[in-house]
């Protein structure tokens, strides 16, 4: 079960979620410091 990431528990920056709450976050993404890696997050819930 896939269990969506909150804006709040990535520092605010709800930009980087997908709408399915998981986290895409590109090299682009805060290129104003220096960018960063890309990656992908989701969190799942085995039951």
């Amino acid at each position: 079960q896939r269990l969506p990431i909150q804006p709040n528990e990535v520092g605010g920056y709800g930009d980087i979620l997908t709408q399915y709450g998981d986290v895409r976050i590109f090299p682009s993404h805060l290129s104003n410091l220096g960018g960063m890696d890309g990656f992908f997050i989701s969190r799942l819930r085995v039951n």
